[in-house]
């Protein structure tokens, strides 16, 4: 992301930083709206969710001119989405949630400039859970294929090897 780009965001985000209670609720109404199962899919209390988001959005923010920084910690959190049921078209639907949200917050600070560099970053940030959760799937189907393999095949396997 350029380097102008990354800083305007991070700026919006600092400006926005004593906001967060309310750009999570404005977010969650619009996400939970277009997804209302999901909702009931997720545990009743993931710790601190107004902290967690602040802290994730925070670390974004300020990482999007080093994207590589942000690339494991964003595919662990894609791999632990898709097990609260995140489905890949969730996390353009997240991004698409919270540029309103964050427009709404910013009120007369806000311009096409801005939500331009907000949309870039997030959907940087959707590639990398996008990515997670392709990783955990395959993974899954690794995992669950090898034991079809051995199982239809007798390939050795050190489980069952008797000498």
């Amino acid at each position: 992301m350029h380097k102008l780009a990354a800083q305007r965001v991070r700026g919006n985000f600092e400006d926005r930083s004593a906001d967060m209670p309310a750009i999570l609720r404005e977010f969650e109404e619009r996400f939970f709206a277009l997804n209302p199962g999901l909702r009931a899919r997720l545990p009743e209390q993931l710790g601190e969710p107004e902290r967690e988001f602040a802290a994730t959005l925070a670390t974004v923010a300020r990482n999007l001119e080093r994207i590589d920084v942000l690339e494991e910690p964003l595919m662990a959190l894609g791999a632990r989405l898709t097990r609260h049921g995140a489905l890949p078209e969730h996390y353009a639907q997240m991004r698409d949630c919270l540029i309103p949200a964050l427009a709404k917050s910013s009120g007369a600070a806000w311009n096409p400039q801005l939500e331009r560099d907000w949309f870039l970053g997030l959907t940087i940030v959707c590639e990398g859970l996008l990515k997670g959760a392709l990783r955990a799937a395959a993974d899954r189907l690794a995992a669950s294929r090898s034991g079809e393999l051995h199982v239809r095949t007798g390939f050795w396997h050190p489980s069952t090897h008797r000498p």
